[in-house]
């Protein structure tokens, strides 16, 4: 019978933490409860829904059991609440409130709109801009004048433009669209998506409906614990089914009994609550759109054919592409203006002086892009390419094999360069070792330093080397191997004069199995702050001390499940993104800065939704600007091409990707850290 005081605070503070996106809110202060009226009146019996009229002056409570619509003028300043009159349903003419469950105003503020399920009717009023006050206007009725699809109406919402009008029908499992007459508020039937017809999912028992800010989606929630996604025809208000986020499905979790949605004005993400999980979820769009793949052998494109390894150039102009099964490195250039590749060239095993490069495998660079080195397993060979910075060509310059120098590159499988520019390190597969080379600055030409190796009888965590990747700040290696049960590599503390290592430790194992991962991933935060690899259980997360380069593991998120086998993070921290090799799938997660953890944004499938080129994805690579993602599909011989939206709002309809709960009593919240 009335307004609960603790209701609403914990509504309020919920959204409010929702809708800031940040760690701590600003405190909430009870100012007004208003109750229902003892006197008979009911303005609030059973309230269902509220609305603020555009100009702020006035709101509009519907109240289910009141069968009423209750109008309040709004001070301002205080936000204070009076009362000045309710609309009640079959009193001086009004029809359609019945159980109204749902009120909503139009963009102008001079309609009103309410849902009611017991008329199964959308009521509609005109409304007094200075005084608040309601004129019932008319009645749309499920069955009436060829209207379909709102028994048992639970929600109304009007699109931004003002256009349209959308109405969830539970009783019909169905989503109605009317057209709007934007001088009498008037509306005519358009069309009906009803659950189960035309591969439209999602709805059954569809209790709310919202519109994207932008007004391109719609989005219902259904009583089955999902959110179906429509694109909308911003023409005709018609609606194109897209897709459904059921409940603890590909990792949504969080919308066992969910009843609303709202979008973020910015459209940038949307919230879910939960009645039966006491939950808000949140959910986020696409970071990046499919744009182009290539396909080896194809429009004469070359250089893919199994393709272990992706490298952007420091400048972003240049990829390049290690093809382990054609013995080749692959150049392209890449238009980021009008996000196009293109082939320069292919430098191959055995011609034009290369030698010694059977089966590439990891690629590295120079930070100032001059030079390029690749390490190849199967001649147990380091190349090096000179790089021209202008055209992206490479011109051979040596090959160092174990055989030619007599030790430190026997299976070299992994390379990575130090940030300063002053040493190169090379994994081996063969030795459980890390072998230490001096570069030359001018020639990028490498003299041998030391190695280490299991056979120290110190060093430990090197069985089966895959990845290397040493910290921004050139103080620490960290060492990516999967033969090891109980941890995830090696960790060794770089001497930047001389690039000896001092072997730290080993690194904590995640949650998972390591063994399973192919080619486990390293990858380090600009900042330093975060190591992130991955097992068997998904991604590992590590904080990191500068200090003495010790990793403390964490679980970073939700979402982050599967066999990811490679990373990339942006330069800016924002993103982290992975390949998933036994389900061809690229994705993306957005990074919490301050604490590390990520929420999955995006997951796009092979063969799914236009997307191709990532069969056996097997490796990801991000420019230094963020502008471009790259995969590559080594069972299609492919690299494929994603552009970012930076304006991509949930109104695209390019699809809802779950990336984060808020849960009060399920035990759901992400995991603390846990020490190593």
């Amino acid at each position: 019978m009335c307004i609960q005081t603790k209701y609403w605070t914990g509504a309020l503070t919920a959204l409010w933490f929702a809708l800031a996106g940040v760690a701590q809110a600003a405190q909430l202060e009870l100012g007004q409860v208003i109750f229902d009226d003892l006197s008979g009146l009911n303005f609030l019996d059973g309230a269902s829904s509220v609305a603020t009229s555009p100009d702020g002056q006035h709101v509009y409570v519907a109240s289910r059991d009141g069968d009423t619509i209750a109008i309040f003028s709004r001070n301002r300043s205080t936000g204070a609440l009076t009362f000045l009159e309710n609309q009640v349903d079959d009193v001086g003419g009004v029809n359609g409130l019945d159980n109204a469950n749902s009120v909503a105003l139009s963009p102008d503020g001079h309609h009103v709109y309410a849902a009611s399920d017991g008329d199964s009717a959308i009521a509609v009023f005109s409304r007094n801009s200075s005084t608040g006050a309601l004129t019932f206007a008319e009645a749309q009725s499920d069955g009436v004048d060829g209207v379909i699809g709102i028994a048992g109406a639970r929600s109304v919402t009007v699109s931004p433009d003002g256009q349209h009008v959308y109405a969830a029908g539970a009783t019909d499992d169905a989503v109605v669209v009317f057209s709007r007459n934007g001088t009498t508020g008037a509306l005519n039937f358009v069309e009906t998506q009803t659950n189960g017809t035309n591969g439209v999912d999602g709805i059954d028992g569809a209790r709310w409906v919202t519109v994207s800010p932008d007004g391109q989606a719609v989005y219902v929630v259904g009583s089955a614990d999902a959110i179906a996604i429509f694109s909308r025809n911003s023409s005709t208000g018609g609606l194109t089914f897209v897709e459904t986020q059921d409940n603890e499905v590909d990792g949504v979790f969080g919308l066992d009994g969910v009843n609303s949605v709202a979008l973020s004005p910015d459209g940038q993400h949307l919230y879910s609550t939960s009645s039966t999980d006491n939950s808000i979820a949140l959910f986020s769009t696409q970071e990046f759109s499919f744009g182009e793949v290539l396909f080896d052998g194809e429009a004469g494109i070359d250089g893919l054919d199994g393709t272990t390894n992706i490298l952007v150039s420091p400048d972003g102009r240049h990829v390049y592409t290690a093809a382990f099964a054609e013995n080749a490195i692959g150049v392209f250039a890449l238009d980021e203006e009008n996000s196009a590749l293109s082939l320069v060239e292919i430098e191959r095993n055995d011609q034009a002086g290369v030698v010694s490069m059977n089966g590439p495998f990891n690629l590295a660079m120079s930070a100032d892009g001059r030079d390029l080195y690749v390490a190849a397993p199967n001649s147990s060979g380091l190349v090096h390419f000179s790089r021209s910075s202008a055209t992206g060509e490479l011109t051979f310059e040596e090959t160092l094999s174990d055989a030619s120098v007599g030790s430190g590159l026997f299976g070299a499988i992994a390379v990575a360069v130090s940030p300063d520019g002053a040493h190169v390190y090379v994994g081996l597969a063969a030795e459980n070792a890390v072998s230490v080379w001096s570069r030359d600055p001018m020639t990028g030409a490498l003299t041998f330093v030391q190695i280490r190796s299991e056979l120290d009888g110190i060093v430990t965590g090197l069985a089966a080397i895959r990845n290397l990747q040493i910290s921004p700040d050139g103080l620490d290696l960290y060492v990516a191997a999967a033969g090891n049960a109980g941890s995830m590599g090696a960790r060794f503390r770089r001497v930047p004069t001389t690039g000896a290592l001092l072997f730290q430790g080993e690194i904590p194992r995640g949650f998972g199995n390591n063994n399973n991962i192919l080619v486990p991933p390293v990858v380090i935060t600009q900042d330093g702050l975060n190591v992130y690899m991955a097992d068997s259980s998904g991604i590992v997360g590590y904080t990191r001390s500068p200090s003495s380069g010790e990793l403390t593991r964490f679980l970073p998120g939700s979402s982050s499940d599967g066999e990811f086998g490679d990373l990339a993070l942006s330069a800016d921290g924002r993103h982290l993104l992975g390949v998933d090799r036994p389900e061809s799938a690229f994705f993306v997660w957005n990074r919490d800065a301050t604490t590390g953890a990520i929420l999955r944004s995006q997951r796009e499938f092979d063969g799914l939704a236009g997307v191709s080129g990532l069969g056996l994805a097997a490796a990801v690579a991000i420019t230094p600007s963020g502008g471009h993602a790259f995969v590559a599909g080594t069972g299609d011989d492919s690299l494929a091409l994603f552009v970012p939206e930076p304006d991509a709002r949930l109104g695209l309809g390019a699809g809802l990707v779950a990336i984060g709960l808020f849960a009060s009593r399920r035990g759901r919240r992400p995991a603390a850290s846990v020490s190593a």
